[in-house]
């Protein structure tokens, strides 16, 4: 449950991808997500709402093992760049134990290359798999997680920020995500 001074600023924000089916597209709208995509980030963080971005997409997915937490973090500096322009602090944190609340099959060897699964994936936007959760339905599987908030880190507002600067920023975050533990 979030904060009484979040509840009803607070947006997640999915690969656009998700936003592809219909279902799925209306079940998230309605949920409060957006498509995570530099224009909704920038649109709803002038408007003084907060944004959840969950790293998870097809790297993460291409590397993930079982019971295992995989981030890549430190290339992806688009949204320390979204948060300087708009002068927005970034607050590190991350959800232990979320890699056990669905199951999953990917495409892989013995079946197909890695290298395959590789391109195809950056193809089409998603690592082609299948997810499960409690009893093969899409009901997460009901397991413990810890989630882990850091100070907020107050980033520079500038709206052409430097290539230099913008790794120094995403480095603070990596170090203040590195030193969570449960």
């Amino acid at each position: 449950m979030l904060p009484e001074g979040l509840r009803g600023r607070t947006h997640g924000l999915a690969s656009s991808i998700c936003f592809q089916a219909p279902f799925v597209r209306h079940m998230y709208w309605w949920a409060g997500i957006r498509p995570i995509t530099r224009h909704w980030m920038k649109k709803l963080l002038q408007h003084n709402q907060c944004v959840v971005l969950v790293p998870g997409g097809v790297q993460e997915c291409l590397y993930m093992q079982k019971n295992a937490e995989t981030v890549f973090l430190k290339n992806r500096k688009g949204f320390i760049r979204v948060a300087m322009q708009t002068g927005s602090a970034v607050v590190p944190c991350f959800a232990f134990g979320q890699s056990k609340t669905y199951g999953w099959y990917r495409l892989g060897p013995p079946w197909v290359s890695d290298a395959f699964v590789q391109s195809i994936s950056r193809r089409i936007g998603m690592v082609p798999m299948l997810l499960y959760g409690r009893a093969g339905t899409t009901a997460p599987i009901n397991t413990p997680m810890t989630v882990v908030f850091g100070k907020p880190i107050e980033v520079p507002q500038q709206d052409s920020p430097s290539d230099e600067l913008v790794s120094y920023c995403i480095y603070c975050v990596c170090n203040a995500e590195s030193s969570f533990v449960v």
